[in-house]
């Protein structure tokens, strides 16, 4: 057990001072955080944009209910951090405090967890062990934030869509072959992707233009996004209720790696029993968001590595497995699945999973011929490297 060294007996609150100080060491901010009056004002200053892009992407006229419920989200707590971003930080509480509820429903301790955001560019999810305490910090980059939203965006375009208005549903097909030929058909779509995961890999998503997602797409975009940041934020409560290891550099050569890997897994385990138990989102639930963020975070350290060398057979993977054997591993968490369910999921997940293994076939030569032109990466890492 921890020492417990504050005057009040909170670890909590030593974690949250640890937070502060990892957030004071960013090197590379990717955004200037914005506190809650700022972020309230910046609401209503853009209501019209705003009431033009929800009635895009709902297909709805009326925006009051939405634009209420952000501003009173934002306005129902406090900034823990001056570095935080009141509106990243809005969001990744709301999925912490979801994740909280279905570990205190089983009866799991997670009261000594500081939770927020980095302002970061780093791809970065991370869980830091507190010194001296039994705390734990929980932090998710704004470039992590920002990847998920662009990743899921150009997947929901790229997804065909069917509205079946006699059964008022939208039918949703990730069956490679007709995804491919709606990507052949639409080059813009190709673009897209080469434009996501090479922006992430040369270090500068800025340079992403932004897109609306037009209904029924959006509502898929909007799915695939609460999957791919609810799966990231419960992996790493995940190493602290497991109680892994403290090392965040353990690698396959250092006698760590093994157990290291295999606390991965673990955490992946925990993040889908944890996403199976919060709502019915079918990314969610099936692992189809955990296999979009596993696979396209291990595509953009290939990308980067290209730009870099001009191959990526040399990547190393140390205390982190190949993404292909942890989509695979996810198929050992069945319990509580008939068997119906269970095969769809596995479908879901091995057809998603083929798919991006396509579109990074695409997508290779173009950054191989890049570094042929002398375009390389800034120094940036952009590696998933959980505490």
């Amino acid at each position: 057990m921890g020492a417990d060294i504050s005057p009040t007996g909170g670890e909590r609150e030593i974690a949250e001072d640890y937070r502060r100080q990892l957030q004071e060491r960013v090197n590379r901010r990717l955004i200037v955080p914005r506190d809650i009056r700022t972020a309230a004002e910046a609401i209503r200053g853009h209501s019209l944009f705003l009431a033009k892009v929800y009635s895009t992407t709902t297909g709805q006229p009326d925006v009051g209910g939405a634009l209420e419920d952000l501003q009173r989200e934002l306005e129902s707590g406090s900034l823990p951090s001056p570095h935080d971003d009141a509106l990243f930080h809005a969001i990744v509480r709301h999925l912490g405090r979801s994740v909280e509820q279905v570990c205190s429903g089983w009866g799991l301790p997670v009261d000594k967890i500081a939770l927020g955001v980095s302002s970061d560019g780093v791809l970065e999810a991370a869980r830091h062990a507190v010194p001296t305490t039994d705390a734990s910090v929980v932090s998710i980059s704004a470039g992590m934030i920002l990847f998920c939203s662009h990743l899921s965006k150009v997947m929901a375009l790229s997804l065909p869509h069917r509205m079946n208005v006699g059964q008022d549903r939208i039918e949703i097909s990730h069956e490679v072959d007709e995804v491919f030929e709606r990507l052949n058909q639409n080059p813009t779509l190709k673009k897209d992707w080469f434009e996501v995961l090479g922006a992430y890999a040369y270090g500068d998503p800025s340079v992403i233009p932004h897109r609306l997602v037009p209904f029924p797409a959006s509502y898929t975009c909007a799915l695939f996004r609460n999957a791919m940041e609810l799966f990231a934020i419960a992996h790493e409560y995940g190493h602290h209720v497991c109680r892994h290891g403290r090392s965040d550099e353990a690698s396959v050569g250092d006698g760590h790696g093994a157990q290291a890997v295999a606390e991965e897994f673990e955490a992946d385990r925990f993040a889908l029993a944890v996403s199976r138990q919060i709502d019915l989102d079918p990314f969610a639930a099936s692992g189809a968001g955990a296999v979009l963020l596993m696979k396209g975070l291990e595509f953009v350290r290939r990308a980067s590595e290209i730009l870099k060398t001009g191959t990526d057979d040399g990547l190393r993977y140390d205390s982190h497995p190949r993404a292909d054997e942890r989509v695979r591993r996810l198929a050992e968490l069945a319990s509580g699945l008939d068997q119906k369910t269970a095969a769809a999921f596995m479908a879901t997940r091995q057809n998603l999973s083929h798919l991006l293994d396509r579109i990074w076939v695409g997508v290779r030569p173009l950054l191989l011929d890049f570094h042929e032109h002398g375009i390389g990466p800034v120094e940036f890492d952009t590696g998933w490297r959980p505490g």
